[in-house]
C-alpha cells in the first residue's frame, strides 16, 4: 500500500532501547488509514517547499529526512509531486534493518541522490558529514518522544545543519491547550530500559534557557491528563479504520507508555530560543480525521 512505512523509538546513550512495532506490523496500518494524517502532512511538506523555494532551482534542493524508516513514502510523494524540481536525499534511521531496507527504496526520478545514514536521529554530529548542511529538515513522528529538554538539544542541531532559509517540517503528536506537560522519567521503561533521546552528558553540555513549559506532572497513573482525554479518541478512532484488534493492544500501549506531547506553544518557544521562526499546521474541521485536533504539523525556519 502507498501509505506503508515503519517507526522505531528513539535513543537512549547511542542505542536502541525498544522496537515499538513489528515490520509491516501494527503502525503500518496507521499510516495506510491515515489515522495521524500523513496524507495531510505530504501536503504541508509540498507547501512548504513550493511556498519557500523558487521551484525549480539550478541546483537540487538537499532533503535531510530524520527517523525516516525503511519505506519513507511521505517525503517521497511530496517530493514527486514537486517535479521537475530535483532533490538530493538523505535519511537517517537507527535501526539497520530499515537502513538497509531504506537504502534499496525507489525515489522518484527527480531524486538525483539519494542515501540513508545509521544513527540516532537526535544527535546528529556523529551521523552526517562534517559541514554539511541541508534546505529542507523533515522529521516523521519522532519529536513526542523527548522530553522539552531534549528537543531543544534537537533544536540546536538542526539550526547547525540548516542553511540560512531552510526549513523543519515536523510531522508529530501536540498536546491541546488546557492540559499539561506529561513529563517523562528519567528510566520509564520497563525492564529497566532508557527513553532518554539524548544522553544526559550531552544534554548537560549545553546552556538550557527556561523553557517556559506548562504545569509539568510525572508520568503516574494517578494524574489525570492529556492521555486520559487521548487514549479512548485513539482506540476508536483505529478501531473504526478496521485495525485488527491485536493490533490495537499494541497502538494503544505505545500511546501510553511511550508519547509526552509538547503543545505547538511550547514547541514555538523552544525554537525561537534557537533562532527560528515558527508556525503551527493546525487542521481545521475540513478534514474528517477524528485525530486532527493531536496529529498536525509544527513548520520552523531560518531567515534568509
Amino acid at each position: 500500500s502507498f501509505f506503508r512505512f515503519l517507526f522505531f523509538s528513539v535513543v537512549g546513550a547511542g542505542k536502541m532501547t525498544m522496537q515499538v512495532f513489528q515490520k509491516m506490523g501494527a503502525y503500518a496500518a496507521l499510516v495506510q488509514t491515515n489515522v495521524l494524517l500523513h496524507r495531510e502532512a505530504t501536503d504541508v511538506i509540498c507547501k512548504e517547499i513550493s511556498s519557500r523555494f523558487p521551484l525549480p532551482q539550478a541546483a537540487p534542493l538537499k532533503v535531510l529526512d530524520l527517523a525516516c524508516g525503511g519505506e519513507p513514502l511521505s517525503v517521497a510523494a511530496a517530493l514527486a509531486r514537486l517535479s521537475p524540481a530535483q532533490f538530493e536525499y538523505t535519511g537517517v534511521d537507527l535501526c539497520a534493518d530499515q537502513v538497509q531496507k531504506a537504502r534499496g527504496f525507489r525515489f522518484p526520478a527527480n531524486v538525483v541522490r539519494a542515501e540513508v545514514l545509521q544513527g540516532s536521529a537526535w544527535v546528529l554530529g556523529p551521523v552526517l558529514p562534517k559541514g554539511e548542511q541541508y534546505d529542507i529538515v523533515f522529521c516523521g513522528l519522532n519529536t513526542h518522544h523527548g522530553t522539552p529538554e531534549e528537543n531543544y538539544f534537537l533544536a540546536t542541531e538542526l539550526r547547525r545543519v540548516l542553511r540560512a532559509g531552510g526549513v523543519f517540517i515536523n510531522h508529530d503528536e501536540f498536546r491541546p491547550p488546557g492540559y499539561p506537560h506529561y513529563e517523562r522519567r528519567p528510566d520509564t521503561g520497563r525492564n529497566g530500559e532508557s527513553f532518554a533521546a539524548v544522553p544526559s552528558e550531552l544534554l548537560g553540555s549545553v546552556s538550557i534557557p527556561d523553557l517556559k513549559v506548562d504545569e509539568r506532572i510525572w508520568a503516574d497513573p494517578s494524574h489525570k491528563s492529556f492521555r486520559d482525554n487521548l487514549l479512548p479518541r485513539y482506540e476508536a478512532a483505529v478501531k473504526e479504520k478496521g485495525t485488527p484488534p491485536e493490533d490495537v493492544v499494541k497502538m494503544v500501549d505505545h500511546v501510553s507508555q511511550r508519547d509526552f506531547p509538547l503543545s505547538y506553544d511550547e514547541m514555538a518557544r523552544i525554537y525561537s530560543a534557537v533562532g527560528f521562526s515558527s508556525a503551527p499546521f493546525r487542521y481545521d474541521d475540513s478534514s474528517a480525521e477524528p485525530l486532527r485536533d493531536v496529529y498536525s504539523v509544527f513548520v520552523a525556519w531560518l531567515a534568509a
